[in-house]
Formats: structure tokens, C-alpha cells, sequence
């Protein structure tokens, strides 16, 4: 087992063994998330939020916090009427959100669908190959989104695709980091 997979996996085990505490430095969110019962999330010397890795990735509290812990997409909305229009199309929000200023919300690359169709509006940008999965960089309407899939669907660089938000998935609203399920 790699040496740093390893400490990660006992370094929780002995500190609660010595009935310790410690405090760790990383810019690594997978390593703080594995070792930490606490994670503070810093940017540019303010504290986003403090909290445990469970709340951390049910409840990012800010944008910088959802895409830097989670590695979500950012995405800007406009306000249109009872709704709101992101490049992925009409975005839904609860009854109680009509009458808020929602600027952006974030969405998960896991939750984002792919399909290669020559009249869609996006372009595959490029492909990372990670095992089981996929990850495409995708342009759409000059904004660049991550997308994971199944590593069956295959595209190429400069493919045209369209994207869709799954069902039975979620996103966060913000400001006000509001949960909102499909």
C-alpha cells in the first residue's frame, strides 16, 4: 500500500489511541476528509466554513467551499420569472426560493449527462480517462463544465453533445446555500 494511503488510514486510529489531538496543514480536501473529525475550508486567509466531513459535503455553506471540497461546477443564473436559466437550461426552485436573488448554483460532475448529438450545444474540450469513470471538459455557452459518465460512453475531442441535469439528483443555490433536489 502507497505510504501516504497507509498514514491516512492509521493516523485517525493512533491519535484516538494516544487520546490526542492534531492539527493538519493540507491542500489536499480528499486528505483533510479522510483523516480530520474537524476541517476548517480556507480561502485567501478567511475561514468558509468549519465544520465535519459529512457537513462539509452535505452542506458546503459557500460556492468556494462546494467547488474546492466537492468539486463541483459553478454556475451562473438569470432570473426568469418563477425560474432561473443556467446554460444547462431551466433551472427549478422550491416555492420559497422564488422571491430570493439566487445569482449561481453548483451541481456535481456525477450529475450532469452527456450525449454525443450533432445538434447540441456544447463541445467536448477534453477527456480524462480515471478507471471506472470519465471525466470530460465540456464548453457550453462560454462556460466550461466538468462531466463524469461511465467510461462506455465514449466521445472525442471537439464533439458536439448535449447536457442534461439527471433526475433523482441534487444541487446547491446561492447565495444561501440552498439544497435543491430533482
Amino acid at each position: 500500500m502507497h505510504v501516504k494511503l497507509k498514514l491516512r488510514s492509521e493516523l485517525p486510529n493512533i491519535l484516538k489511541g494516544c487520546n490526542a489531538s492534531g492539527l493538519m496543514v493540507t491542500h489536499d480536501p480528499e486528505e483533510a476528509m479522510s483523516i480530520c473529525d474537524k476541517v476548517a475550508v480556507m480561502n485567501d486567509g478567511k475561514i468558509h466554513q468549519i465544520d465535519t466531513p459529512i457537513n462539509l459535503l452535505n452542506n458546503p455553506k459557500t460556492i468556494f467551499v462546494s467547488s474546492f471540497i466537492l468539486g463541483n461546477n459553478i454556475i451562473n443564473l438569470k432570473k426568469n420569472g418563477n425560474s432561473y436559466i443556467s446554460c444547462l437550461g431551466e433551472i427549478n426552485c422550491s416555492e420559497y426560493l422564488k422571491n430570493t436573488s439566487i445569482k449561481s448554483m453548483s451541481i456535481s460532475p456525477k450529475f450532469i449527462s452527456i450525449k454525443r448529438s450533432e445538434s447540441g450545444d456544447a463541445i467536448v474540450i477534453s477527456k480524462e480517462f480515471l478507471g471506472e469513470f470519465l471525466i470530460y471538459k465540456v464548453s457550453i455557452n462560454g462556460n466550461i463544465l466538468r462531466v463524469r459518465t461511465d467510461i462506455n460512453n465514449l466521445l472525442n475531442n471537439g464533439d458536439k453533445c448535449s447536457l442534461s441535469i439527471n433526475t433523482n439528483s441534487y444541487y446547491f443555490l446561492y447565495p444561501g446555500a440552498y439544497k435543491e433536489y430533482i
